[in-house]
């Protein structure tokens, strides 16, 4: 599975607000318990908009832990080395190795993550892809109502597409996306590396304040000859206030100011003000929105063909556009299903500049607590993605993209697990002739093995 920090999103997606927040219970709580740390409490009710880059696992007694896997599967739609699209067997291998620390009083915090795959493609070795990501997360509380949070994430990627197609986030989030989730990247090698700083303070007993700044690179190389890829470059900076205005509301504005260059003459300004609202309906129910606008300040050179010449034109470009989101959970004794919508703009994943990015997600799980109890763990999801291109170059761009996912885990021993996986993308460029267009479904099973730590306590990791 490729490594992935899960970000605030949706996605994903990927960082929390943590114990300055979780330390008395009119405090807004995270995400999910299952994401939270070791301080949160088992009662919390979610409140997804709030979540936050770089959730922290649940720490525990032993400090290593050490997974293997070996896959093997079909791949419908893999791409030999001249990109055409041909049907293959394969062997994914792979390896899990996470380390943390805790120091006195349970007040610091340190937590490191890497994951290594590779898909082995028997008859077209040539195309066989690799993945490495490394994950860092550095948690200190000076004091009860402080907390510090130190997050950075790489990936190094080569081959096509992802190793694995990937849903959305599980939530929506008001905060900057940093990245575009609902984008392939083809024929490319790439590198990401994202690394954010978060500082949260408890105002009052019903109140909280995070400011964040992010800071992203991501970088491609050998490049296909049917694509052009942006090298990006990402500075993010912004706050976001909570306040609890009875047992079951929640709400709070969130500012931002985004920076954005695409290789060597394109750069983006942007600026987001939201506001965001968060209602636990029910011990079962669980609706969130949010609305606001966003500001986006783009200056870009393209070439236009004009008289049979390719000329170099300059454009800037200042306009205002809605940013909205909502999700809505239910949740039963065997079944969690959640619905979630968003539109923001965003950047293009390396294949445009900024776009107007939409998306719709269903996603059903058994709840952790049933999955325990079935030693099974069942997650579907289906999602629609857009990308509407901003950049006048591309007036015209969009990028559609459609995923579904199902994984299914047996959990054999207390150090064995069983896997089955089907995930499916199908990406569709209009009017971006450099672009071509891809489908993938990726069908494996697969054992995992632990090494090293504690018996396994989910399913999968």
């Amino acid at each position: 599975m490729r490594f992935q920090l899960q970000f605030a999103l949706v996605l994903p997606v990927l960082f929390s607000f943590a114990a300055a927040q979780q330390s008395t219970p009119s405090a807004p709580p995270p995400a999910s318990s299952s994401q939270s740390s070791s301080s949160s409490s088992s009662n919390n009710i979610p409140v997804p908009w709030l979540q936050a880059i770089g959730a922290v696992p649940t720490l525990i007694d032993d400090p290593w832990i050490v997974d293997l896997k070996l896959r093997t599967g079909d791949d419908g739609n893999v791409f030999n080395v001249a990109h055409n699209a041909v049907n293959s067997e394969l062997i994914e291998p792979g390896a899990h190795v996470s380390w943390h620390q805790e120091a006195w009083m349970e007040r610091e915090q340190v937590y490191v993550d890497y994951d290594g795959d590779g898909v082995i493609y028997p008859r077209f070795s040539a195309v066989n892809q690799g993945s490495q990501g490394l994950a860092f997360h550095a948690e200190v509380q000076p004091s009860v109502r402080w907390d510090v949070r130190l997050n950075n994430g790489t990936t190094m990627e080569s081959g096509l597409l992802f190793l694995t197609p990937h849903a959305q986030a599980d939530v929506v989030t008001v905060q900057p996306l940093a990245g575009n989730p609902g984008v392939a990247t083809p024929y490319a090698s790439q590198w990401d590396n994202i690394t954010r700083l978060d500082a949260s303070y408890q105002t009052s007993q019903n109140g909280s304040v995070d400011v964040f700044s992010s800071y992203r690179l991501q970088r491609f190389r050998n490049v296909g000859a049917n694509a052009s890829l942006l090298d990006s470059t990402d500075f993010t900076t912004g706050a976001t206030y909570v306040y609890r205005m009875a047992r079951n509301w929640w709400v709070g504005p969130t500012m931002s100011f985004e920076r954005l260059r695409f290789g060597d003459a394109s750069n983006a300004g942007l600026t987001t003000a939201s506001g965001a609202l968060t209602w636990q309906a029910s011990p079962v129910w669980t609706l969130v929105g949010f609305a606001g606008a966003q500001y986006v300040n783009l200056n870009q050179q393209f070439q236009q063909n004009l008289f049979g010449s390719l000329v170099t034109i300059q454009s800037d470009s200042k306009n205002w556009h809605p940013q909205m989101g909502g999700s809505v959970e239910r949740r039963w004794d065997w079944l969690s299903a959640t619905l979630s919508a968003q539109r923001s703009i965003t950047d293009g994943g390396g294949l445009l500049t900024t776009v107007t990015d939409t998306f719709e997600q269903l996603k059903l799980a058994l709840p952790q607590d049933a999955a325990q109890a079935l030693g099974w763990q069942i997650d579907w999801y289906l999602s629609n993605n857009s990308s509407r291109s901003l950049s006048p170059g591309f007036s015209q761009g969009v990028i559609r993209d459609q995923r579904a996912g199902l994984t299914i885990s047996r959990r054999l021993s207390d150090r064995s697990a069983l896997e089955f996986s089907d995930q499916f993308v199908r990406q569709r460029a209009v009017g971006l002739p450099n672009i071509d267009s891809a489908t993938r479904n990726i069908a494996t099973v697969g054992l995992s093995f632990r090494l090293a730590g504690p018996p396994q306590g989910s399913i999968s990791q």
